[in-house]
């Protein structure tokens, strides 16, 4: 085997991680290393692969045990996460494309509401910048926000859902600086009724 199999299999299967293939071929990740150390995946793998024998329809991603602030901030801090399976009809509800890059994390405060209620869950897909107008999770001086980001000329325009709150501004100089972070743009969310 070489490493465009163990690439094509990956390919094949919609996985990105050796775990995660694993999982979707239900071996142990042992076995899967067994396999890069001995040159070769076995023949009836591959070939239940390439035929699309596999259910690959879930996927696994991280749940941060932290809230997001709608409201005036929250604290950053390392917090335990847990993985939470997910199957093809919550991945496509919440907007997930690339599993890899993809999070989930609780939302506090009122500020977005009614777009996003009070302890939803949302799913953020990572980014490194602002691209387009839309809801982020970002870091603003030490605290986790999740607000409606819109471009303006003199930098962003940070926006609460909820009209109680005013919007206000990141200035384009106060962008570069290592107080305003870009976490993620948010892909979907499940809240409670």
């Amino acid at each position: 085997m070489n490493k465009s199999d163990i690439d094509e299999i990956k390919q094949l299967l919609g996985v990105e991680k050796d775990n995660d293939l694993a999982k979707v071929v239900n071996v142990t990740p042992s076995a899967v290393s067994k396999w890069k150390s001995r040159g070769e995946v076995p023949a009836h793998v591959m070939e239940k692969a390439r035929k699309g024998g596999f259910n690959s329809k879930n996927i696994s991603l991280r749940l941060y045990d932290i809230s997001a602030s709608a409201g005036a901030g929250a604290l950053v801090e390392y917090e335990p996460s847990i993985e939470v399976e997910l199957g093809d009809t919550l991945k496509i509800a919440l907007g997930i494309n690339h599993p890899s890059k993809a999070k989930m994390l609780h939302v506090q405060g009122d500020s977005m509401s009614p777009t996003l209620q009070s302890n939803s869950l949302i799913a953020i897909e990572e980014v490194d910048s602002f691209s387009d107008d839309g809801i982020y999770v970002f870091t603003w001086d030490n605290d986790l926000f999740v607000k409606r980001l819109q471009r303006t000329k003199a930098g962003i325009k940070v926006i609460s859902d909820n009209t109680v709150y005013e919007p206000w501004e990141i200035l384009s100089d106060e962008m570069r600086g290592e107080g305003f972070i870009i976490r993620g743009r948010v892909t979907g969310c499940c809240q409670h009724l």
